[in-house]
């Protein structure tokens, strides 16, 4: 039984009770299951500071969170709550003795852990002590040396004559190279790392394609998962004929119908009851036998001919979905399954030996170089902490890990969700029993792609107990094995949105995450409670969530993309993409117009943001706004220049696009000309750019005269034929000479180097600065240039390396991206991809591209991956060269896109949980009506979408379209007209929803999905029209710009245009008030002095060093003998090295010294020597003055000041101000004189100190001290020169308090003196 016990929740405590209960329980594992918004990094951090109050130090916690800058902000937060407690508590050494070790505190990724624990020790695992970590580009390259140099062995090497591997090799290599099976190779080498034991992985995997004679496919997971898929679809297609059913009993239905339906559902039926009981081998049979009645033939106007033909395609889709099922799984028989995957079982054994192998390989070199990657932080942390005894089955902690067991008294992992099974292996050997608490969502774990485990999560989510339910007795709910297992929390309660953001996001997933197709049920427990206390809005349903539908229905690209699908039911091209791009753009210009529209209106509108920090509404800005996409790399930069268009600035980070710039491209294809001349299409760029200048003619010239061969070769011919014309063989010659010297360049220099040289002896790096966008283009190519140091600052050398290195990251997608005009900071629209968003808020989201199809390109890979099924390789017939898929490949096909569904389930929940008032969802359908007819009746009773329907799904429109529907939207949004008037402009709100029924008489359900919301149907030509006006108006500016670059060209005269004129008047604009740009707009008193001559002159200073020559003994080494007058006689001596000199203070740090010490003279009492040296002993006590200070500090001159008449004044004062600073505005002319003509009544901000200010009898005195050491004690002349100063005080003064200043005097602390001013 769990241990668990919870503090009592302090009176007055702002913590919810589940809050309360993560912050304080103790005993056992805890999981907090912590949904969007409802502050899981302030319980984070309120459970560590508890641990630390409770004397356990802060370095024996292990806080692990997802990202660095998490674990900073963690750290820093940890760091502010400690100082609060401290001060709360200063006499607590405990307290002080935290915040010395924060630094030192284990506030980290798991990555930086697992560094740490190899750094500590290395020796285990056999790593040099001066290991270091490999960059992206040093472990690319050593990846394909090791790859090279395994292949190479396996086709010359001592098991070259092997038929297996030459099968492979020929099966899944490329017809060109080996390039695909290289891919695959290094593919199932990090896919296998994401398991603890990887090469145990890939062995078993590879033996599950071995059967013995009396093993059954029966047994085998892959049939499980076809049997589930299976089932699946009989359940969608006894839906299906249920809803074309109820569609022939209503008023004018198709009723003949109905018999032969009722067949078909018998069928159905009994194909549910026969996949029950019946072996799977036996299926097929059965499948076999299906066959459809003919429907009666209706005739007459009593028949509804609309419910008619939706009869009709409801059960054309049971027909598709039922052979579907037949094609995909019984087309072949057991035994041809079976055939199959003996023939690939020595395949498969060799793939997993020659994956072991690249790592054994890849391992060796990393370790000549003392390099690790990013993988072998955990599995050699793993390696250190796992004794020599474990094995797969049972894990055995080190002396290493029971030594981190015994120091960390609680581990604490944050965004449990996203942690793979190596992750949880290292925490399960050096945790305890019950020390782990593990914060986390699993509706927020979109990180699959990067072989995360939500199920680790849900698997603790489904075992452990309720909080609740500790203390109570037994029950079915809470068996005794949960309650040993741990202990589960819920924090529900969302502060972040409001009301209508939070029911609207319940809507949705109460209806569509169910656990057979979402992985987790969106019950009670996991919905979101609205906690945020937001102001009611001014105009009732303001802050309504919207869904807007673009209908594209009628245009030429929507029948395009409706053919395209009709041909192919998964919408898909063969690599798994969504089909028709150009469609795809289309579609993003048409939202990103609606999306503009809908910002001008919230902008005109005014639409009021409830501002947190000052508890008020203020109107929305452009950076409130942030638009949300599945991807970003092809719709961002559409939806930059459509809301441009509008005039509405947006901002995008994108990842994409450099290696597409042209001026990347031309100056890649120059180096690997410089490489190999003989590669024709680079060669062919590089010739046609503007670095040597050829024309397509010139280049159609240069092969038609050199003939066949390379075209290298053809241009080395071609440069010497007298037949071709001299301009041409010019440019050949110059090319030809050019690339001999650039070719010696790269065999004796670095790439650097080189790619400088280029840049500078071809001028193309100075000529795309003239081209549009020249900054941009130039920052490319330095980007360039950057990638290339970066590439030799490993170690790797060689110009081949390099063009390859480049090569595979742009085949594996890691483009570097370009740089942005406009910063994310600044008041624009953000757009940013859906994953970038989490963790983060805004007061308006749109999520655009509801309609665009998910991404299934991975399922359509010939050799899939899963972690439980294993390889799912497709067949490929050696003599015939086709493929087709496995069983396992079917079945890993069909279970990844079960994954991937719920994975794009989670991620549309994270989309919906950024809003923190607003949510407008955007999406496009091809034919609107048609799509919501279908919608009608996909919903049961409980407003939830059917396992089917949802399995069924291609984009995040086909669940929310749907709820849509169910919720009234067909009966009472009016779709939008397409005529351009207000009303076409505007979101229509959806009435009459009282009733709580559909509106077509079906059945009521108990609750609307989307109660609230305000729904928009609106045309695509209403947009289309926007489109061709802009679209006329850039072929209007394209022709006059083409006209006025051929009369450039022609050096002809062109007509001054309008353009001209207002060219020409904007760059002869002057400013009308120019003296005000040279005149500050602020400034100090001190630079006042200084501007009204208050220093003395050269002349003065000279004459005063003169007479101090005559008078004082000044010293040039050796003092001057008295009477001589001989310079010569002096004994010249060097003065020391000025490091070892010993700092004195300058003559400003005495000065602020002295006012420091004036600052703090006690006044009520009389200041005498005593009290002033106890006063400067307590100043540097308390570290407000250093002793160099104090040391500078005459105190005699103190004691003086307030000896004499003017200090007992102001220890007799009732009113004494000290350091008083002051703001006072005055006209320019009273600062500056007659230099500001023009400009006499601008007003210039004065800033000042006053050094002291008391009032008595005789009214307000203001004092200042100065410390100047005055020559020949004339005291009043050097007071004279502060007169200017202290007026402006004065004048400062009494317009700030309304009252004269009536005295004024000025006391040189050097002297003791004080001058009376006024």
């Amino acid at each position: 039984m769990t241990g668990v016990t919870f503090s009592p929740k302090p009176e007055g405590a702002a913590w919810t009770d589940d809050q309360w209960r993560a912050v304080s329980a103790e005993g056992s594992n805890i999981l907090v299951a912590a949904a969007a918004g409802s502050g899981k990094t302030a319980v984070l951090v309120e459970r560590i500071i508890r641990k630390i109050s409770n004397d356990a130090d802060v370095d024996r916690l292990l806080v692990a969170t997802f990202t660095k800058a998490a674990a900073s902000e963690m750290k820093e937060r940890v760091r502010i709550a400690l100082e609060v407690a401290l001060e709360r508590n200063p006499e607590s050494e405990h307290l002080r003795r935290q915040l010395a070790l924060i630094n030192r505190s284990s506030i980290t990724t798991l990555h930086s852990f697992c560094l740490d624990v190899i750094r500590s020790y290395y020796p285990l695992i056999g790593l040099d002590p001066g290991f270091r970590m490999a960059g992206e580009t040093e472990s690319e390259l050593l990846r394909i040396d090791a790859l090279d140099a395994l292949f190479e062995h396996k086709y010359t090497g001592e098991d070259a004559d092997s038929g297996i591997f030459m099968m492979l090799a020929d099966r899944y290599g490329g017809e060109r190279g080996d390039e695909p099976l290289y891919r695959l190779v290094q593919k199932l080498y990090d896919f296998s790392r994401s398991n603890p034991w990887p090469d145990h992985w890939l062995r078993e995997t590879a033996a599950k394609f071995r059967f013995t004679p009396d093993a059954s496919l029966s047994d085998t997971e892959w049939v499980e998962a076809a049997k589930a898929d299976v089932h699946l679809s009989l359940i969608g297609a006894a839906g299906l004929l249920e809803q074309a059913l109820e569609l022939t009993r209503r008023p004018a239905g198709p009723a003949p119908y109905a018999e032969t339906l009722s067949d078909d559902l018998n069928m159905v039926s009994e194909l549910l009851g026969v996949t029950a009981i019946e072996p799977w081998e036996a299926w097929a049979e059965r499948f076999a036998g299906i066959a459809f009645g003919k429907l009666k033939t209706m005739r007459g106007d009593e028949y509804d001919k609309t419910l008619q033909q939706r009869t009709k395609d409801l059960r054309d889709k049971v027909k598709g979905l039922l052979s579907g099922v037949a094609e995909r799984w019984f087309h072949r028989t057991p035994e041809q399954y079976r055939a199959e995957l003996e023939e690939l079982t020595p395949m498969m054994e060799t793939l997993s030996e020659l994956v072991i192998d690249f790592g054994k390989r890849y391992e060796a070199l990393k370790r000549d170089k003392g390099l690790l990657d990013f993988s072998d932080l955990e599995h050699g942390c793993l390696s250190i902490l796992r004794d020599s005894k474990s094995t797969p089955e049972q894990e055995v902690p080190s002396v290493a890990a029971l030594e981190y067991r015994e120091r960390f008294v609680e581990i604490l992992l944050d965004e449990y969700q996203d942690t793979n099974t190596v992750q949880e292996a290292i925490v399960s050997l050096i945790a305890r029993p019950d020390n782990r608490f593990m914060v986390g969502d699993v509706k927020q774990s979109i990180y699959r792609f990067r072989l995360a485990e939500p199920n680790l999560f849900l698997h603790k989510y489904k075992t452990y107990m309720p909080a609740d339910l500790v203390g109570k007795r037994p029950t079915e709910a809470a068996s005794a094995e949960k309650r040993e297992q741990g202990v589960r929390i819920d924090l529900a309660r969302n502060f972040r949105s409001r009301s209508e953001v939070v029911d609207g996001v319940n809507g949705i997933f109460r209806a569509v995450m169910h656990e057979n197709v979402g992985e987790l049920e969106y019950d009670e427990r996991a919905e979101l409670v609205c906690g945020a206390s937001y102001p009611s809005p001014d105009v009732p349903g303001r802050c309504a969530s919207e869904l807007v539908l673009v209908d594209r229905s009628g245009s030429a690209s929507a029948q395009t993309e409706e053919e395209t699908m009709d041909a192919d039911s998964d919408s898909e091209s063969e690599d798994g993409a969504p089909r028709s791009d150009a469609a795809d753009l289309q579609t993003a210009q048409l939202e990103a117009r609606v999306i503009a529209r809908r910002i001008l209106d919230l902008l005109a509108e005014g639409h009021p943001v409830w501002d947190g920090k000052r508890k008020a509404y203020r109107p929305l800005q452009m950076r409130d706004i942030v638009i949300l996409l599945r991807a970003t790399a092809s719709w961002a930069p559409i939806l930059i220049e459509e809301l441009q268009t509008f005039g509405i600035p947006a901002y995008a980070e994108l990842g994409t696009g450099y290696f597409d710039a042209t001026e990347v491209e031309v100056m890649m294809s120059l180096l690997r000309v410089i490489d190999n001349p003989y590669q024709d299409i680079p060669l062919a760029g590089v010739l046609r750019s503007p670095i040597f200048g050829l024309t397509a003619e010139e280049l159609a010239k240069v092969r038609i005269n050199a003939g066949k061969g390379s075209f290298y070769d053809a241009v080395r011919r071609a440069a010497a034929q007298e037949n071709l014309r001299e301009e041409i063989r010019l440019k050949l010659d110059r090319f030809l000479t050019r690339l001999e010297q650039w070719r010696e360049t790269a065999r004796q220099g670095a790439v650097t180097e080189m790619l400088a040289a280029l840049y500078r002896e071809t001028g193309y790096y100075d000529f795309v600065g003239g081209l549009p966008g020249g900054l941009q283009r130039q920052a490319n190519l330095r980007a360039l240039l950057d990638r290339a140091r970066q590439y030799e600052s490993t170690s790797f050398r060689g110009l081949f390396r390099f063009l390859r290195f480049i090569e595979r990251m742009r085949d594996t997608g890691g483009d570097l991206g370009t740089a942005r005009a406009l910063g994310e900071q600044e008041d624009v629209v953000r757009i940013m991809s859906i994953h970038k968003s989490k963790g983060l808020e805004f007061p308006v989201v749109f999520v655009a591209g509801l309609g665009k199809m998910f991404n299934m390109q991975d399922l359509n890979a010939p050799f899939l991956l899963h972690k439980e099924l294993g390889y799912g390789p497709k067949f490929i017939d050696a003599e015939l060269r086709v493929s087709y898929p496995t069983l396992p490949c079917l079945a890993i096909g069909r279970k990844l896109r079960m994954e991937m569904l719920a994975e794009e389930m989670r991620i549309l929940y994270v989309a919906l949980t950024r809003p923190k008032e607003k949510m407008i969802l955007v999406g496009t359908l091809n034919d609107a009506v048609a799509k919501l007819e279908e919608w009608a009746g996909a919903i049961d009773t409980n407003g939830r979408l059917t396992d089917d329907r949802l399995a069924a799904a291609r984009s995040y429109i086909d669940w929310i379209g749907p709820l849509a529907a169910g919720s009234g939207v067909i009966g009472t949004t009016k779709v939008v007209s397409s005529e351009p008037s207000d009303e076409a402009q505007a979101v229509i709100a959806v009435d009459d929803l009282e009733a709580r029924v559909l509106l077509d008489g079906r059945t009521p359900i108990d609750r609307l999905p989307l109660d609230g919301w305000r729904f928009a149907v609106m045309p695509a030509s209403l947009f289309a029209e926007e489109s061709a006006i802009v679209i006329e108006a850039d072929e209007e500016q394209e022709r006059e710009k083409r006209e006025r670059m051929q009369a450039i060209g022609e050096l002809a005269i062109m007509e001054s245009s309008d353009a001209a004129e207002e060219v020409d008047r904007l760059l002869s604009w002057t400013y009308n008030y120019t003296s005000a740009t040279t005149v500050p707009a602020k400034t100090s008193v001190t630079e006042m002095k200084r501007l009204h001559d208050e220093r003395e002159t050269e002349a003065e200073l000279l004459m005063q060093l003169q007479e101090m020559d005559q008078t004082a003994d000044i010293a040039f080494g050796e003092s001057r003998t008295e009477g001589t007058s001989n310079p010569s006689s002096y004994t010249f001596r060097l003065r020391r090295p000025r490091f070892m000199e010993e700092n004195a203070l300058t003559a400003a740090e005495r000065g602020t010294a002295s006012h420091l010490l004036m600052q703090h003279v006690p006044l009520d009492k009389p200041v005498t020597l005593e009290i002033l040296q106890a006063l400067v002993d307590d100043l540097i006590s308390r570290r407000i003055m250093t002793k160099k200070q104090a040391e500078a500090i005459q105190l005699e001159p103190v004691v003086e000041l307030f000896t004499n008449t003017l200090g007992q004044r102001i220890l007799a004062a009732d009113w004494v101000k000290r350091e008083v600073p002051f703001s006072c505005a005055f006209p320019a002319s009273r600062i500056y004189g007659q230099h500001v003509e023009g400009s006499e009544d601008e007003p210039i901000l004065i800033q000042g100190v006053v050094d002291c200010l008391f009032r008595d009898q005789e009214g307000i005195v203001l004092l200042d001290y100065k410390t100047d050491q005055v020559y020949m004690q004339q005291w009043d002349r050097a007071a004279e020169k502060h007169r200017f100063q202290l007026e402006l005080y004065a004048e400062a003064l009494e317009m700030s308090l309304g009252l004269p200043i009536q005295e004024s005097y000025v006391h040189f602390l050097s002297g003791g003196v004080t001058v009376r001013l006024r």
